[in-house]
């Protein structure tokens, strides 16, 4: 799979699980265990990664494929995603799914200092 393909199917998964308003039955059930990791476009991002290497769909590198470099080939899937969701994290930093379902319910500090 080439790495265009790859990082959009990557950005898709992290979106939806992330900010989706479709999803949010789903997020609001993995906040209950995960706490605010399921709004951590980072976090989110790895297991992603992960995910789409185990289902076939691993990002290539340096012309390696699955098989006995899986490992490799997996762990580089997840960091590469993690590193995609880290750059939308600092392109857009507001996620509308977090100040509605988690912050209005928890009590976050807050990182301005007077």
């Amino acid at each position: 799979m080439n790495v265009f393909a790859w990082s959009l199917i990557a950005l898709g998964v992290i979106y939806f699980v992330t900010e989706s308003v479709l999803f949010a039955p789903g997020r609001w059930l993995l906040a209950k265990v995960f706490g605010p990791a399921v709004y951590c476009k980072s976090c989110v991002g790895f297991w992603v990664g992960m995910l789409l290497a185990i289902v076939g769909a691993p990002l290539t590198v340096v012309g390696l494929t699955p098989g006995p470099h899986a490992t490799f080939v997996g762990l580089a899937s997840a960091f590469a995603a993690s590193a995609l969701g880290t750059a939308w994290s600092k392109l857009f930093p507001f996620n509308p799914a977090y100040s509605t379902e988690w912050a209005s319910k928890h009590e976050v500090p807050d990182d301005s200092s007077e």
